[in-house]
């Protein structure tokens, strides 16, 4: 029988610092502020590396444990991805209607949009949305609005494929082998996703899951092992990842959402780097309660921002059209309108602060609901944890 790493969870306030700030790096990205790209060399990996460092192998004790853990992964990462990309779908065609999405062949003249996403959205009736519905409770398909989620779909499966494998390693061989085993696991499947994107073979994003099946069993050995416990000061930890990185942005680029990467050493040390710049930054900050807190409820309240920026980003998109005398339609550019000066810091604050007051909402809503029907309302944690 393996040897389990934990037994419950603990909030650790260095990890919800990582979080948070991913959560505002990935925001402040799609919101197109300056020096996004350099962003894209690590905000998603840490993710990844951070469900590694939180992940509880008590749940490949035995069948039923990784049944309750596929239940508690479906209610964390499904649930919200269905959530959100059905409730898009039924809205599309009232989207058209407002300029949150456009069927106007006007649009495909615009100057102020990266070209990259310039495509119209047509009506959908009841039956092509049915069938889009369907797919998306597949754990396919999705929403341009919804865009960001497909991070829920590959978390999902990397998190079960991750507990799967712990569960026949641990029968088939002994605890001192394991973690080597997994290593060994984690090399091949990076090798065969990167051979996958060289390819052009995406499988419904589940080369994807390949790829990134490394940073969990990272994020693990990262905290089993303390190791970031060393008497290193943290702030020369955070100086050379910065440097690392800096190097690292001048020879190539990364977009996880596309499993595209130079290769796979490129990848690993800009996401460790991009990992250890973090940490060590939260290292220096976790007695500065008030800047952390606010970090901490955001990491907590992760899953509203993730669902619903690119929404959100349509108010200030309708505040520059009008400020500005554009077409109505502009709306509609995905992700933001590229415009001179600080929009992309409006689209930032909009981004992150208008999901969690609509999610503060949500609770209070749903207090009262179950209050009125005398249920008891239980623990809240809105996060893909």
């Amino acid at each position: 029988m393996c040897i389990q790493n934990r037994g419950g969870y603990h909030r650790d306030s260095v990890i919800d610092f990582v979080k948070g700030v991913g959560i505002i790096l990935m925001v402040f990205r799609h919101a197109n502020g300056p020096y996004s790209d350099f962003v894209l060399l690590f905000h998603m990996a840490i993710f990844f590396i951070a469900s590694g460092w939180l992940i509880n192998l008590k749940y490949s004790a035995d069948i039923h444990s990784i049944f309750v853990y596929i239940k508690k992964k479906l209610r964390g990462l499904w649930v919200p991805y269905v959530g959100f990309n059905v409730a898009y779908l039924v809205l599309n065609d009232l989207f058209i209607k407002l300029n949150i999405l456009t069927n106007d062949p006007e649009f495909l003249e615009a100057k102020e949009i990266d070209g990259r996403y310039l495509h119209l959205t047509q009506p959908m009736g009841v039956i092509k949305t049915g069938k889009e519905i369907i797919k998306v409770f597949l754990f396919q398909g999705g929403t341009d609005i919804g865009g960001a989620l497909w991070f829920f779909n590959t978390l999902f499966f990397v998190l079960i494929l991750y507990m799967i494998l712990q569960f026949v390693l641990c029968r088939i061989m002994k605890d001192s082998h394991i973690e080597l085993a997994q290593l060994i696991v984690a090399i091949l499947l990076l090798v065969v996703g990167y051979c996958c994107q060289r390819r052009g073979i995406s499988a419904h994003g589940f080369s994807r899951v390949l790829s990134y099946y490394c940073f969990i069993y990272l994020g693990h050995v990262f905290h089993k092992y303390n190791v970031f416990n060393t008497k290193i000061k943290p702030f020369i930890l955070f100086t050379a990842s910065l440097l690392v990185l800096l190097l690292m942005y001048h020879h190539g680029s990364i977009n996880l959402a596309g499993n595209d990467y130079p290769n796979p050493v490129y990848l690993i040390v800009a996401s460790v780097a991009g990992w250890t710049m973090l940490y060590s930054l939260g290292m220096m900050l976790r007695k500065t309660k008030n800047f952390t807190s606010v970090l901490q409820y955001i990491s907590i309240h992760s899953v509203p921002i993730v669902g619903m920026h690119f929404l959100c980003f349509k108010i200030v998109s309708l505040i520059a059209v009008l400020a500005l005398g554009m077409k109505m339609y502009m709306i509609a550019a995905f992700p933001v309108l590229e415009l001179p000066g600080a929009w992309w810091l409006l689209y930032t604050v909009v981004g992150i602060s208008i999901p969690l007051l609509a999610d503060r909402v949500w609770i209070m809503v749903r207090r009262r609901i179950l209050a009125r029907l005398n249920i008891p309302a239980s623990g809240y944690r809105h996060s893909a944890e």
